[in-house]
Parts: structure tokens; C-alpha cells; sequence
């Protein structure tokens, strides 16, 4: 059984057809399968979307995990605790543009991100 399996804590699950599966659980085997060939530029979309709490704390984990071994994790998330958590770099993009890209640390995100926002919608005004 591939380790991710077991990382994600799937092996209870691995009996039944996927489409029986609760939400929750469908997104953690999709990060398992994306993580199978351990690739070092990960792609995700909103990876603790309809994860409970204990399975968010988890993914979590494993993504300071990945990237503490260097991986490189490129994620779509609306949720800016989740980038915070990352310390990485930001972009935020509105309308298909770039707006802003700056390294994340010691910035209020949410300043960041209201200032952003306000001013796009100010220029289209």
C-alpha cells in the first residue's frame, strides 16, 4: 500500500467504491492520488474544502510536511489562514490579472487583501 495511504489515514476506506464515500473523504483520496508519484510541484484547489476538522488539521500536516522537504505547493484557496500557514508567496488575482504578489510574512493578509480589492473596484468605477 502506497505511504500516502496510510498518511492521510485512508486505509479503512480502501474497500469500497469511491462513489460511496462521504465529500470529506473523496478530497482526501484526491491529494493522495495527486501525492502517488511525489511530485515535487503540487497543484491544489482548495485542498481542506469539505474536510472536518480533524482531517483539515491533517492535510495541514502534510503540506508543512511537503514543503519543509521543499516541495513547491501552488494553491488556490480562498481561505487566508491557509496561506498564512504556508508562509509562501501571495498572489491574488481578480478579473484574470495578477494584483499582487508579495512574500507573506509579518503582512496582515486581510489588509492585504481588502486594499486589493477596494482598489480594483475603485479603478473600475
Amino acid at each position: 500500500m502506497p505511504p500516502v495511504i496510510k498518511i492521510l489515514k485512508l486505509e479503512p476506506y480502501m474497500e469500497r467504491r469511491f462513489f460511496s464515500y462521504s465529500t470529506g473523504i473523496k478530497r482526501r483520496f484526491d491529494i493522495a492520488r495527486g501525492l502517488l508519484h511525489q511530485p515535487d510541484i503540487l497543484l491544489l484547489d482548495e485542498p481542506t474544502t469539505n474536510l472536518d476538522p480533524v482531517s483539515t488539521v491533517e492535510v495541514r500536516q502534510l503540506l508543512d510536511q511537503l514543503r519543509d522537504r521543499g516541495k513547491t505547493i501552488i494553491m488556490v484557496t480562498h481561505r487566508l489562514e491557509e496561506v498564512e500557514r504556508l508562509s509562501g508567496r501571495l498572489a491574488i488575482v481578480l478579473n484574470g490579472s495578477f494584483k499582487e504578489i508579495r512574500p507573506a510574512s509579518h503582512e496582515n493578509l486581510e489588509e492585504l487583501y481588502l486594499r486589493v480589492v477596494s482598489e480594483n473596484n475603485h479603478n473600475l468605477q
